[in-house]
């Protein structure tokens, strides 16, 4: 998300080459064998977003792009930049609570393995 909706609709920056993969789309498999690769395409990505982000003053939060993704009700009104960013937040979050759930059914208490506060260093 940060590669497709910061990177490339925002900057105009041709979509990572690795992270724009279909194995990483929705519906891929997510299947790399060059986990070396992918490690370093994250990184990539997130300093572009960083590089974007992080100056002062930032960018508009308000500031509107044209969309054509999957998410259909975004097609008339395009792409907020408030609304990406706290979607990705609100989607990282959803697979940190899936793992969790996996790892509690396995008898894997996180609590004990993090800290009470291992969400925190996610927010």
């Amino acid at each position: 998300m940060l590669d497709s909706w910061i990177n490339t609709n925002f900057q105009g920056l041709p979509a990572h080459p690795l992270i724009s993969s279909p194995n990483f789309r929705t519906g891929g498999t997510g299947e790399e064998n060059d986990w070396t690769g992918v490690l370093a395409a994250v990184e990539e990505v997130r300093g572009s977003t960083r590089r974007f982000l992080d100056p002062e003053p930032g960018p508009e939060l308000e500031r509107v792009v044209p969309y054509n993704g999957s998410i259909e009700f975004l097609h008339p009104m395009g792409l907020r930049l408030s609304y990406a960013l706290m979607r990705i937040a609100v989607h990282r979050f959803i697979h940190v609570g899936e793992i969790q759930t996996v790892r509690s059914l396995l008898d894997h208490n996180i609590d004990k393995m993090f800290g009470p506060d291992w969400g925190r260093a996610l927010a």
